[in-house]
């Protein structure tokens, strides 16, 4: 997001409570013997575009809306192989609306014998068709992509090594090797030469493309970050990181001149610190929508901000089932309508009675409702249709 430890069986993520607007129970959330289920949209991972325009993801392949969650449109690349999100999906980023990019450690036909393997995807039309591209260096790598236009980005893998295209993806160079090791790699670039990396604590510039990296020495001393989140840079002056201090604390750096000096500003919680999960189960501690519009997730608490932090307000979050961290990923297009993945199901102690199910809900209203996010019939993923779940304790089901 760990959220792996109980992701229970995917082919039957829609074992929710029929009614589960997360707001009022209503007398079948007693959950006594069988529940129906309705067809509904179960996500492990998401991300806006822009506020209507959403990609989502499960263990039936790649989804994504144009108009806020009315209807679904299937953009699953023909070469994915396995039945396992998390196996499979292991990064995702894009440029623009249309140039969609992730990795995938189960990908077919990536070698020359037809054998399965780690490769980069890509599409340059909103995820209609898609190519792949081997790269055998980074077998089963967390990846992070930063893009500075169509043709020109940058991959950071879990294996400590930097890659760069000149040709959207068609093929990658490695740029630099032995960079901080992190499981949750995170990069953002500005412009061709001038990018960040987080791994860890550690925070690092580079103003040639990536050759050479400087380590950045962060304010507060004794009082260093413990855990920083992905680094997020609007220019080549400004850009801002959160960070987990000693003892539980949040703040946010930020800087007006390219990292040269920082200045600490009070976060009202500590941001979740990094997963050792992979992929999409990286939990965004700051998720960046525009220059000023930032959410932050805190263990089960939702912030929000429209005034690139000067001012957060707290968003109720929905109820929440099951083993683990349930909430998945958290994003805000504007200060009052957001997306959430999270986590929501009965929970027992048979392997029979599922936990922390995946679920895509949306607000309108600063999380004072969240809403189911349907499938339409014409895009229901794959493994992801009604069904019914028999409950364990009625308590665990509203």
């Amino acid at each position: 997001m760990t959220v792996l430890q109980s992701l229970g069986s995917l082919a039957m993520a829609t074992a929710l409570a029929s009614s589960l607007l997360l707001g009022a129970p209503s007398a079948r959330d007693t959950c006594e013997g069988v529940v129906k289920t309705p067809n509904a949209f179960a996500a492990l991972a998401f991300a806006l575009f822009d506020g209507g325009d959403v990609w989502a993801g499960n263990g039936g392949g790649l989804w994504r809306t144009n108009d806020g969650g009315a209807h679904w449109h299937d953009i699953t690349p023909s070469n994915l192989v396995g039945d396992d999100a998390a196996v499979r999906l292991a990064g995702f980023g894009w440029f623009g609306s249309e140039d969609l990019w992730f990795s995938a450690t189960e990908a077919g036909d990536v070698t020359k014998q037809g054998l399965r393997g780690f490769a980069i995807e890509r599409s340059n039309d909103r995820g209609q068709v898609w190519h792949w591209t081997a790269l055998p260096s980074c077998s089963a790598c967390a990846m992070s992509f930063s893009f500075v236009d169509a043709a020109h980005g940058f991959a950071f893998g879990s294996k400590a090594t930097l890659y760069s295209t000149a040709n959207s993806g068609a093929s990658w160079v490695v740029v630099s090797v032995q960079l901080p090791n992190s499981e949750v790699p995170a990069i953002d670039f500005v412009d061709a030469n001038f990018g960040w990396l987080s791994a860890g604590h550690l925070l690092e510039r580079t103003t040639d493309a990536g050759r050479t990296w400087q380590h950045v020495v962060l304010p507060g001393g004794s009082a260093a970050p413990v855990a920083l989140s992905a680094p997020h840079f609007f220019s080549a002056a400004n850009g801002v990181v959160a960070a987990t201090l000693p003892g539980g604390k949040g703040v946010l750096y930020a800087t007006d001149d390219g990292g040269s000096r920082w200045r600490a500003e009070p976060l009202p919680a500590a941001p979740n610190p990094p997963s050792p999960a992979p992929g999409w189960f990286t939990e965004p501690a700051l998720e960046v929508n525009s220059p000023t519009i930032w959410a932050m997730t805190s263990g089960r608490r939702l912030y929000v901000t429209g005034d690139a932090g000067q001012h957060w307000a707290e968003v109720p979050a929905p109820p929440t089932y099951g083993k683990g961290d349930p909430i998945w990923g958290f994003a805000m297009a504007s200060t009052t309508s957001g997306w959430l993945a999270a986590a929501a199901t009965p929970c027992g102690k048979t392997p029979q009675d599922l936990c922390a199910v995946p679920v895509l809900l949306r607000t309108t209203d600063q999380g004072k409702n969240w809403r189911m996010v349907p499938s339409n019939p014409g895009a229901s993923p794959v493994g992801f249709s009604a069904g019914e779940v028999r409950c364990c304790q009625p308590s665990r089901c509203r």
